[in-house]
């Protein structure tokens, strides 16, 4: 049976699918919504993304602690880049540059791309051994391979 937050989770993805779809039809109906629409897309970008990962998660309950917290970073991740870069003042020619980009695209590029990609991994490699296969696991998964690609060949 899977753990209670693997359960929840394909209604995170279909809130955070909402949320995008509102934030499409808003821009579709008026301009003037577009401010709204962003913030509905970034809503559902950090739910939809996060839930995600815990479709993913562990089906023991155990270890299901790194997966959230790793889903709550990544949501939280989300929001504060993309809402920062949303909140931030227009760029001007005159304004300094971070990293050779102007501010809303290096939080863009940098805290949403990059910091991901850095603290995600090795939350998920430090778990690893308490959520892979163990020997027992990757047996029955080869047995049940076997036995799957065998059916296959014999159906027509």
């Amino acid at each position: 049976m899977p753990a209670e937050s693997a359960r929840r989770s394909p209604g995170l993805v279909v809130a955070g699918v909402v949320l995008q779809a509102l934030a499409y039809l808003t821009l579709f109906y008026s301009a003037e919504l577009s401010h709204y629409s962003a913030w509905l897309m970034i809503a559902g970008l950090a739910i939809s993304l996060p839930g995600l990962i815990l479709l993913a998660a562990p089906r023991q309950q155990s270890d299901l602690g790194w997966f959230r917290l790793s889903a709550l970073m990544l949501g939280l991740i989300l929001l504060l880049g993309f809402g920062g870069a949303l909140l931030l003042p227009a760029d001007t020619a005159t304004d300094p540059l971070i990293l050779g980009l102007p501010k809303r695209a290096a939080l863009v590029l940098l805290g949403i791309g990059v910091v991901p990609f850095l603290i995600l991994p090795a939350i998920h490699a430090w778990r690893f051994d308490a959520v892979g296969l163990d020997p027992e696991g990757l047996a029955n998964l080869r047995r049940e391979s076997a036995r799957l690609r065998d059916d296959s060949r014999e159906s027509p």
